[in-house]
């Protein structure tokens, strides 16, 4: 069983830990988080259009409000693709419309936070927080493939590559 799932191992050697999306899920992701959200906000107009004469303006304009800030969230989240940990930097790889790529160097960052949701919408967390006190999300195991066994093997694996602590909220 790989205890990294969704991610695909490409490399875990004990210098470096590389991780990255399978093309079915890269697929998936860039549906649910690129083209559904485009598709709402056609489907917002279209049915603005038909409805703006019977919706009462204080009922019409709250909606499609709420329409374009779901689509604007979930167009500018940040898809993760592929994610590097070294003992002297973690490469983070984002997809979407576009690739980027995030170094951070380990001297940057002051711990691994770590924590683990069953409720909906959960799943296994990771973030790096920083020394400036922002926090990078790297790493994120959904729901369906969570193991407590698993929690505990991916924090002590970060912590034998990064040489960080890794606090579990």
């Amino acid at each position: 069983m790989n205890t990294y799932e969704p991610y695909t191992v490409t490399e875990d050697s004990p210098a470096k830990l590389h991780l990255a999306e399978s093309p079915k899920r890269k697929t998936f992701l860039f549906i649910y988080f690129r083209i559904f959200p485009v598709l709402l906000v056609i489907f917002l107009g279209v049915v603005y259009n038909f409805t703006s004469d019977e919706l009462p303006p204080e009922l019409r304009y709250p909606l499609l409000g709420v329409g374009l800030l779901v689509a604007i969230l979930f167009v500018t989240r940040r898809i993760l693709n592929e994610v590097e940990i070294t003992p002297e930097h973690v490469t983070i790889i984002y997809g979407g419309y576009f690739e980027t790529l995030d170094k951070i160097p380990i001297y940057e960052i002051s711990h691994i936070r770590a924590y683990s949701m069953g409720d909906r919408g959960g799943g296994q967390f990771f973030f790096l927080v920083k020394n400036t006190g922002g926090e990078v999300r790297f790493l994120t195991i959904p729901i369906w493939y969570m193991e407590k066994a698993s929690f505990t093997v991916i924090c002590n694996r970060l912590m034998a590559i990064t040489g960080l602590e890794v606090r579990e909220k």
